[in-house]
């Protein structure tokens, strides 16, 4: 989940299904004792007494990021995430869903549209809208940077270069969608995710095809 490194000076805030998982192994290796990880499910034990302890486990938004932390060291610190093109995130999702019983390869638009119209969905922190973890309480983005899943290495390579990290390759993306997400959609499907995603579309520039 979520990293606060005070000996490199970095907030790292993880959006779920965008690769975040890549990124917070390769920072582990680079972070020190008075450091801060927030886990799955239980809280670092770095520090018991640290802010992300207080958040608790879990995808935890900047602007609570940055109320643990204050707004001085938020200002001071490189804050950054991964933000995902939101169709091929949505397959992503509905495939982790469907399990690895091959369902979703058989019906996909099946399962995608059981998705969409189960409104229980909406709350489920893997399938939230991305700009609600990036943004503050008026909408505004407030990470510094924003790395795109589909050049992770090289949006990584920069950041790394400015936090004087060290070289690495990340590891290889997991995934459960055997093909490119643009081929279990419909037009109607296309629609249904474009509108759920609408300010992540716009916020972040991403179209179908990007």
């Amino acid at each position: 989940m979520s990293i606060i490194s005070h000996s490199r000076r970095f907030i790292f805030v993880a959006v779920p299904k965008t690769g975040s998982f890549r990124v917070r192994e390769a920072l582990r290796a680079e972070l020190g004792p008075e450091d801060e990880e927030q886990m799955k499910l239980r809280p670092s034990p770095r520090r018991p007494d640290a802010g992300l302890v207080r958040v608790g486990p879990g995808h935890a938004p900047a602007w609570v990021l940055r109320r643990e932390v204050g707004a001085e060291t938020w200002r001071e610190y490189l804050t950054f995430a991964v933000v995902r093109n939101p169709w091929e995130r949505f397959v992503a999702y509905c495939a982790l869903t469907a399990g690895r019983n091959g369902r979703f390869e058989h019906e996909p638009a099946v399962c995608m549209t059981e998705v969409l119209d189960n409104a229980r969905n909406r709350n489920r922190v893997l399938i939230r809208p991305q700009h609600e973890f990036v943004t503050d309480e008026r909408g505004a983005v407030i990470v510094d940077r924003l790395c795109r899943a589909e050049r992770l290495q090289e949006d990584f390579d920069e950041l790394r270069g400015e936090l004087s990290l060290r070289a690495q390759v990340l590891s290889p993306a997991k995934s459960l969608v055997e093909r490119d997400y643009r081929s279990y959609y419909d037009d109607e499907l296309v629609a249904r995710v474009r509108s759920l995603y609408r300010k992540d579309v716009e916020l972040f520039e991403y179209d179908y095809s990007s």
